[in-house]
């Protein structure tokens, strides 16, 4: 029964993604928005930076975005927003870098370490 409650929480957070490093890596993030875009579409293109990032963070995908958290050293910040293919954009990220994860940390619990 409590597994089944876990489940549901997880469910209830929105997350759609999510695997934890198992090894410092480098991800790709959007630093800025980087031009006007298609004119009339509201389409903006955005420059793109790598950050490393240590072993331990997590990467969840929430329906506003990818994000990544790590616990231990209190940081969260977004890496992209509003993207559904979640590790297409990491193309940095090496496969025996992560694992998959469903035990991700809520986000009432790192939503305190966003960046502004």
């Amino acid at each position: 029964m409590k597994e089944l409650y876990k489940f549901r929480q997880y469910l209830t957070e929105g997350v759609e993604f999510s695997i934890v490093l198992t090894k410092d890596a480098l991800v790709t993030s959007n630093n800025r928005a980087s031009g006007m875009g298609v004119p009339g579409s509201g389409f903006q293109t955005t420059s793109q930076g790598h950050t490393k990032v240590p072993k331990g963070t997590f990467l969840i995908g929430l329906p506003g975005g990818l994000f990544a958290v790590n616990m231990k050293e209190k940081f969260a910040f977004a890496l992209t927003g509003g993207r559904r293919t979640w590790l297409g954009s990491q193309d940095k990220l090496k496969d025996n870098e992560y694992t998959n994860t469903s035990q991700v940390p809520q986000y009432s619990q790192w939503k305190q370490y966003l960046k502004k």
